[in-house]
């Protein structure tokens, strides 16, 4: 609990040091309404940068939590981002210039960049909400994700660096520089850069063996000279596969369904449930795959180990890999 909490607080502070750094340094306020909204715009613009960090697979912040609840605060902090910066406009407008800063057309381009950002903002929020209802598959909702994600966080650094008065200070400067590196960072070493070196290093397939109607076990080896990691009953990994190429090549994650004592293989046992897992029969001794895991919180030896820690004091037991 305390590894979460301590997480849990750095967080805090970096998403409102903005806010703390502009009070202490900056110049006098132009009333609260406006003061409310462009703090609403500092902190959105963190939220948004960290989103980059946390969906990243970063061990140190996922065995804090496990997967599934990062990626659900995930999920809620982009909607609190989202709503922190269409307030935004909404706030400055109504505490000084007027709505034309909304509706005119004869604005700098600077503003029209921050308008073009509410707008992809709202495109990205509505496709990750109404995903399955427009029968928009996985893939290419995560591809639209990757592809607009970058680009709203790119025109906000244009829009803010250009037409806040925030960002005349140092400090500032600094701030915004050095999130949005860290973002970047971040996104290409989780869409490139790992993937790339995985797909260099690929387990191989030793078998997949049909275990009942629609369920297969997959059984994979690590490639030469690279051991099998250590992990708890009821983790996952995700699994990237590379066989035949009519078929396709999707990230996924399953169970870990082998022994973590067997340290030769690891394998998982799959169910036809969904347009790619109906192709798992079809993966043939030989074939590669990607491996990244593992992750997740769902054993009964990690929550044994937790109480144990928590009667004993801290250090007494290690913690997950």
């Amino acid at each position: 609990m305390a590894m979460g909490l301590s997480r849990i607080v750095l967080y805090v502070l970096i998403v409102t040091l903005p806010v703390w750094l502009v009070a202490w340094l900056g110049e006098e306020g132009e009333g609260i309404v406006t003061d409310v909204g462009r703090n609403f715009a500092l902190i959105g613009f963190m939220i948004l940068c960290l989103q980059f960090l946390l969906a990243a697979r970063v061990k140190w912040i996922e065995r804090a939590f496990g997967f599934d609840i990062l990626i659900r605060f995930h999920k809620t902090m982009a909607l609190t981002a989202a709503g922190l910066l269409l307030l935004h406009p909404l706030l400055i407008a109504y505490g000084g210039p007027g709505w034309k800063l909304l509706i005119g057309l004869d604005l700098p381009w600077p503003i029209w960049a921050g308008k073009v950002v509410l707008l992809l903002l709202i495109v990205n929020v509505l496709a990750g909400i109404f995903q399955s209802r427009i029968k928009l598959g996985f893939e290419k909702w995560r591809l639209g994700h990757d592809l607009l994600a970058p680009a709203i966080l790119v025109l906000i650094l244009l829009h803010s660096w250009f037409i806040g008065d925030d960002l005349e200070l140092a400090a500032m400067q600094g701030i915004w520089g050095g999130m949005f590196l860290l973002a970047g960072v971040m996104f290409v070493q989780h869409r490139f850069l790992r993937p790339s070196r995985q797909r260099r290093r690929p387990y191989r397939v030793e078998s997949c063996v049909q275990e009942a109607e629609d369920v297969w076990t997959v059984k994979l080896v690590p490639p030469e000279g690279q051991s099998i990691g250590e992990y708890y009953p009821g983790q996952f990994h995700f699994l990237t596969f590379f066989r035949d190429p009519s078929l396709p090549v999707e990230e996924h994650h399953w169970t870990i369904s082998s022994s973590p004592a067997q340290k030769d293989y690891l394998s998982s046992t799959i169910k036809a449930s969904g347009d790619f897992t109906a192709t798992i029969g079809q993966t043939r001794p030989g074939d590669t795959a990607a491996v990244h895991g593992p992750f997740g919180r769902f054993s009964y030896r990690k929550n044994l180990l937790c109480l144990r820690s928590a009667e004993d004091g801290p250090g007494a037991h290690q913690d997950a890999p």
